[in-house]
């Protein structure tokens, strides 16, 4: 008899599994963020190290002559860069050390052409249309120790511009090299 009552208790069990309503499996869902970190990227470049203007001049009419290099500014920010330049002199004149103040060769009077016995830079855009701070009016500047904004963009990418460095002199200026440093600094807006 045991026999019998284990047959009808699993016939039992099945046919009353065989009755229960089958559960569906309950949709799941995970999320992934994917990050991607772009680092700030600013750089400045300039088709010269050094730049020469000879002057020959024969008396005291004054002779001048120019020289040209290009500035590259690169940002990956938005807002652009902006760009600033200097001299190593403190009133930006040139001097045979480059560094002493009040050298025989004065920045320039801000203008369309150069004053007497002076140089200066003026900034045009180049590719990439940098807006420099003389562009509009194609003046000379007269650089100084104290930064001057020379271009400012507002968009992402390489944007250059050409700096043309003027002087003009007569023989009341000696014989020699003069010189300063001009120093480029480029930021972020």
């Amino acid at each position: 008899m045991k026999k019998m009552l284990i047959v009808p208790v699993i016939a039992a069990a099945v046919i009353g599994l065989a009755g229960l309503p089958l559960m569906a499996n309950a949709a799941t869902t995970d999320t992934t963020i994917v990050n991607v970190d772009i680092a700030d990227t600013l750089s400045i470049t300039s088709t010269e190290s050094e730049v020469t203007i000879n002057l020959t001049p024969m008396d005291s009419t004054q002779v001048s002559s120019t020289a040209t290099e290009t500035i590259t500014g690169n940002t990956n920010n938005p807002g652009g860069f902006k760009i600033t330049a200097k001299t190593a002199t403190t009133d930006g004149s040139l001097s045979t050390d480059g560094t002493t103040a009040a050298g025989p060769i004065a920045k320039t009077a801000n203008g369309a052409s150069l004053s007497a016995n002076s140089w200066g830079a003026k900034f045009a855009a180049g590719s990439g249309a940098a807006t420099a701070g003389a562009t509009a009016t194609g003046n000379y500047i007269g650089l100084t120790g104290t930064d001057t904004a020379i271009a400012n963009t507002t968009s992402v990418g390489d944007k250059a511009f050409t700096v043309t460095y003027g002087a003009s002199a007569n023989t009341a200026v000696p014989a020699g090299t003069y010189k300063t440093t001009v120093t480029y600094t480029i930021a972020n807006n």
